[in-house]
């Protein structure tokens, strides 16, 4: 299977791209740069995905994914990204749709909820200032995926658990829960090696589709 991971130099990108190179997958990193220590058995290009002309998206992606059957978005909308995202996950759409390409975005817990039919949590004004942003952008992504994305359009949208980033020092279990769009446990933790480990497991065995979570 061909998959190209857009941000796959990042924390999380890398990880999913190491990880599908480990199941036999045919990886390709999509990034801005390379990296000056790559990953073995991962092809690298260099392209900017927020740069897709309108006009000619699908020429643009035609060269940059060619024929990939799954595309990951691994990006942020922090720092020179923000409010970028967005609008690339909905151009990638229209690509993937006429292609036939499965499109997985790696989202933020605070994209989910605390009860069914909810707001979600980057809509209930209780992050600090630092993170309300970024999250209420990648909160619209799935959003708009539900609401307005292509009918055909097969998509998945992956919020890891509450204790989940560089920071967290969460150490890899070798496993994971699949959960709903709600946050049914506090205080839940996720290795970056098991977020990896599940977006892998679901691209290979294409369980499930809309919004999931991970968690320990």
């Amino acid at each position: 299977m061909k998959i190209s991971i857009l941000g796959g130099t990042g924390y999380v990108g890398s990880h999913i791209a190491a990880q599908a190179v480990r199941s036999g997958e045919d990886v390709t990193v999509v990034a801005r740069s390379i990296p000056n220590e790559t990953l073995k058995g991962v092809e690298y290009k260099i392209g900017d995905v927020t740069s897709a002309p309108v006009e000619s998206a699908d020429d643009f992606y035609d060269a940059l994914l060619g024929d990939s059957d799954v595309v990951v978005v691994a990006l942020s909308p922090r720092g020179a990204m923000a409010g970028k995202v967005l609008p690339s996950v909905q151009s990638l759409a229209a690509w993937a749709d006429s292609s036939g390409a499965r499109l997985i975005v790696i989202g933020g817990f605070s994209a989910m909820r605390l009860e069914a039919g909810g707001p979600r949590i980057a809509e209930m004004g209780k992050l600090p200032d630092w993170l309300a942003v970024e999250a209420k952008e990648m909160a619209s992504i799935v959003d708009w995926l539900e609401a307005s994305a292509p009918r055909d359009l097969a998509w998945l949208y992956v919020s890891p658990a509450q204790g989940f980033g560089p920071k967290s020092g969460t150490p890899p279990a070798g496993h994971y829960v699949v959960g709903d769009d709600v946050s049914h446990t506090k205080n839940s933790i996720l290795a970056v090696e098991d977020l990896a480990l599940g977006v892998v497991d679901e691209i290979r065995n294409r369980e499930h589709s809309g919004h999931i979570s991970l968690r320990e």
